[in-house]
């Protein structure tokens, strides 16, 4: 039984050797006449990929000519359950494509759709899923948005599908250990991916044109060239990161040209850059975070010798040629450490290319003991160097906490000068006694109390800002205050909430139709609202509007759609941000609002280029006063993004009836919906006026708008339907008069 057991392993063993040993070969000629698939003669590309086996090695041999993946001139737009749309799947081993005229110009895989543009989804020529792909002397090439030329043969020729940039792709791999390409071209704009997804690619003699999000941020580029066609041809490297060596790159940027989009580590040695201007700021990335090392040598502007990122001398290491290693900090040090301290290893490893860094050990370390008796947090940077090699890591060592103090007052309401106050007094601080840590630092939330006896949260501190959280103006005629204890360095209290109640009795003065809003988003609750009928209370909800029914994304109410915090790129400081596709925010005054009114709203985009938001795939921003919440109906200016631009967005004024929307105006073009967008909506005499710019930016254009638009109800409402992260918008500060 033994030995039957041995002999099917043996013959099993046998039979997966012999399917990985297997070579196929396949050739593609696009001037033959006929195909011949018995013998894997083929002119149509499709259909030699198609031939390729699940199992050994393929290569196809591929005449010189244009051959299209995808049918060009087929008008049905491509679309995927999985979100992207590939022109073929290749299983197999391990695949390579030979050009065998030996000039990648004249030989050419070809496919012309991207996002919106023949495509719902990014839209990509190639999804492998294999151990290995090679390639020589081809030209993969995405003509979406680029103009295919073959001076071989001008009838191959071809116009670009548009000029306004899209996601355009190449190719994506899956489960695949390495990527080599010789003296081939890859030509997209955004989003170029030239067989990303490996472990490790290697790119020799290759040329390379793109825009952001674009390389193989795991990859070693040997005498390539490159055209940057704007400031971020990587979203971020992995651990393995990618390096430049004896490469040319050509960039179109004339201010600051960054490698990175989220960061990761570079190499680049002897490496020459040629741009517009020979002030060009190079930079490793907009990210200051010091959580890796990037690698330098012999770089040149123009002809002279350049600095990357002179600004931040620690991010780079200057050195003599370290083309087959470099350095990666343990990712384990980046954690968070209890206060008391705590011995730490620090290690580095040396990776050399072709292996994975789960393969490297520990080349030195150093010992690192910290303790941090004060509350505030300590963000340690460690700087290792040896043989002319560095790593870099952080250890964040959180603060003493001390126990929450409780109530020697309870908390009180008092009107006071038409204002409500909440009065209290805590404890004493179980801290040791320090002018700067025994600060009240409560949290406060200001209720609404309903006719039902529920309440709603109107206004909310945040951790650190109790002064001007401690007063409000009267809001309803039943108000609750809930206040939870805390110092700036103990826990808050939640186990110790107090709540104060008062029936406020309204003076003429507080029954005013004079609306008056003002506010920097900062204190308004983030939660999902109930009931859409409430006055006096920002709210906010996620919800999908009937004009995107025909893409695929579900409004989630599961957390709230908005956060007060940061965001990356084009938002700047800090602010109201949106963090759910399909975000709503608005505001119902209890008062009529009457005669004029105007509302200004200041902006960042994520977006650093004018188009605003993700892509065009129904992905836009409404805002509008005197709008009916309940039955969506109204009149409102949209801020959305068109497959016919790449760096603007449309302004639009658009009419709501019962939740479906028709344009009322004109559609203007504009680059202003960048950071530092300022909007002005007024209304008056029956009439929306809108005048957006971008503020302290006089090279941006203006858009005026003017339409005949009555109010529909009393509502500031606004909707995103734009993606969020990189995409997001941040709303600074609103204000509104009613007068």
């Amino acid at each position: 039984m033994n030995s039957y057991k041995l002999l099917c392993s043996i013959l099993s063993f046998c039979c997966v050797l012999s399917m990985l040993s297997a070579q196929t070969i396949i050739r593609l000629d696009a001037s033959m006449n006929e195909q011949q698939p018995e013998k894997l003669l083929f002119n149509n590309a499709v259909d030699a990929f198609r031939a390729i086996p699940l199992h050994g090695a393929t290569t196809i041999e591929v005449a010189p000519g244009v051959y299209w993946l995808d049918d060009p001139d087929d008008p049905q737009v491509r679309t995927s359950p999985s979100g992207i749309p590939f022109a073929v799947t290749v299983r197999t081993d391990t695949l390579r494509m030979i050009g065998l005229s030996g000039n990648p110009s004249n030989t050419i895989f070809a496919v012309n759709r991207g996002q919106t543009q023949g495509a719902i989804g990014n839209y990509t020529m190639m999804h492998f899923i294999g151990q290995s792909v090679e390639a020589d002397h081809i030209t993969f090439g995405n003509y979406c948005n680029v103009d295919l030329e073959y001076p071989d043969n001008p009838a191959f020729s071809r116009r670009a599908r548009s000029k306004a940039v899209v996601q355009a792709q190449i190719a994506i791999c899956e489960g695949t250990q390495t990527v080599r390409m010789d003296n081939c071209r890859f030509i997209s704009r955004l989003n170029l991916c030239p067989f990303v997804g490996a472990q490790r690619a290697y790119f020799s003699d290759c040329h390379f044109e793109c825009t952001d999000d674009a390389l193989n941020g795991s990859a070693f580029y040997r005498h390539c060239t490159f055209l940057f066609f704007s400031s971020r041809p990587f979203y971020a490297t992995g651990l393995t990161g990618a390096i430049f060596y004896d490469c040319d790159i050509h960039t179109r940027v004339s201010d600051t040209q960054y490698l990175t989009k989220a960061g990761g580590p570079v190499t680049m040695i002897n490496t020459r850059w040629h741009a517009p201007s020979d002030s060009l700021d190079i930079q490793w990335s907009k990210d200051d975070q010091p959580y890796y090392v990037c690698y330098a040598s012999g770089v040149t502007l123009n002809g002279m010798p350049v600095e990357i990122d002179r600004h931040r001398p620690w991010r780079t290491v200057w050195c003599d040629n370290p083309m087959h290693r470099y350095l990666i900090p343990d990712p384990a040090v980046t954690n968070h450490y209890p206060p008391w301290g705590r011995e730490l290893s620090i290690h580095s490893r040396m990776v050399e290319w072709g292996r994975h860094p789960d393969e490297a050990v520990p080349q030195f370390e150093r010992d690192y003991f910290c303790e941090n008796p004060s509350f505030r947090a300590v963000h340690d940077t460690l700087m290792i160097e040896h043989d002319g090699l560095r790593a870099i890591a952080v250890v964040n060592i959180d603060g003493q906490v001390y126990l929450a103090p409780d109530f020697l007052v309870a908390p009180r309401l008092k009107m006071r000068k038409g204002k409500l106050h909440v009065t209290y007094r805590l404890t004493d601080d179980s801290a040791p006694k320090d002018a700067e840590t025994n600060v009240d630092n409560s949290l406060i939330t200001w209720y609404k109390v309903l006719e039902d006896g529920k309440i709603l949260p109107v206004r909310q501190g945040r951790v650190g800002e109790v002064a001007g959280i401690d007063s409000m103006d009267p809001f309803a005629d039943e108000v609750l205050v809930s206040v939870i204890p805390k110092y700036l360095d103990t826990e808050a209290g939640y186990s110790n909430e107090a709540r104060a109640y008062m029936e406020v009795k309204r003076g003429k003065a507080q029954t005013s139709s004079r609306l008056l809003i003002d506010t920097d988003f900062r204190d308004i609750p983030c939660v999902v609202a109930a009931d859409l009928s409430q006055t006096d209370v920002w709210q906010m909800d996620c919800y999908k509007p009937a004009d995107t029914e025909k893409y695929t994304w579900t409004a989630d109410n599961s957390r709230p759609s908005w956060r007060f915090g940061t965001a990356p790129d084009g938002a700047e400081g800090e602010g109201l941000v949106t963090f759910s596709r399909g975000a709503r925010l608005w505001y119902t005054p209890s008062c009529p609002i009457v005669g004029n009114t105007t509302l200004e709203l200041w902006a960042d985009p994520c977006k650093t280029a004018g188009q605003g938001f993700g892509s065009a795939t129904g992905q836009y921003f409404d805002i509008g006063i005197g709008f009916d919440i309940q039955s969506l109906s109204g009149y409102v200016l949209r801020i959305e993004r068109s497959p016919d631009y790449d760096h603007a967005v449309l302004f639009t004024i658009c009419r709501y009836e019962n939740g479906r929307t028709t344009p009322v105006s004109e559609s203007v073009p504009s680059d202003c919906f960048r950071t530092g967008f300022h909007l002005k909506l007024s209304h008056a005499d029956k009439k929306l006026h809108v005048k957006a710019e971008r503020s302290m930016h006089e090279s941006a254009s203006v858009v005026e708008l003017s339409v005949d638009a009555p109010m529909s109800g009393k509502s500031i409402y606004m909707q995103h339907t734009g993606t969020c992260g990189a995409s997001a918008l941040m709303l600074h500060r609103l204000r509104i008069e009613s007068f």
